[in-house]
């Protein structure tokens, strides 16, 4: 329970918080030294639909790598000159392709990685109001979401991410096409939930990796 009264004062540094029953000390926070954001100075990227978005890039996250000696592996790649999101590690490819959809605005043909924790705190921020539109600002260092009601900001991953177009070959021997709605109900009924994927392109001299289809 709140108590109806609270004593708060300072000393030096500290700021002293009483309470009838308890009490508490925390640090007080020099104003000159006050940390800075980061000035909102990127290009604006993307503009998409807020629940959109966070539904991507949470279905996309079960592809993250969780190797520290990659660290570019751990990051959601948005690739905007070719109109895709991509996520991967060495058993796993998730790929998201935003070209001609409504829901995804894309202004700029800009590449970027970005934390794979990212989604978790997005979801935290928008977990009471998903509705409305997010636009994305990349800068050279920082990576900024921007909805209605908040700001997030994200250190983007250094180095570059490796083309997977030299993994998914456009050239096959074999190709056909199936209905979508049709093969979901296909893999639920024999309960496979991920499909294999057997390539001439090897990626880590891995001759089969896993594919999620979104």
């Amino acid at each position: 329970n709140i108590p109806d009264m609270i004593e708060i004062s300072t000393y030096e540094i500290t700021i002293n918080v009483k309470g009838s029953k308890k009490q508490g000390t925390i640090l007080n926070v020099d104003m000159e030294n006050e940390i800075e954001f980061p000035k909102n100075d990127g290009d604006k990227v993307l503009s998409v639909d807020k629940e959109e978005a966070i539904e991507t890039i949470t279905r996309l996250s079960s592809c993250l790598s969780v190797d520290e000696k990659r660290p570019i592996l751990t990051g959601f790649n948005f690739d905007l000159e070719k109109e895709r999101i991509v996520t991967c590690n060495r058993f796993e490819l998730g790929l998201k392709n935003i070209s001609n959809n409504e829901k995804w605005n894309i202004l700029n043909s800009k590449k970027f990685v970005i934390p794979g924790f990212t989604y978790q705190e997005l979801m935290k921020i928008s977990s009471n109001k998903k509705e409305g539109v997010m636009e994305i600002f990349v800068s050279q260092k920082y990576a900024y979401f921007v909805g209605e009601d908040f700001t997030y900001i994200v250190r983007i991953l250094e180095g570059e991410y490796f083309n997977i177009d030299n993994i998914i070959s456009i050239h096959y021997e074999n190709k056909f096409s199936i209905n979508r709605a049709e093969f979901y109900k296909i893999i639920k009924e024999i309960t496979i939930k991920k499909i294999a994927i057997l390539l001439m392109n090897t990626f880590n001299a891995m001759n089969v990796i896993m594919a999620h289809i979104i």
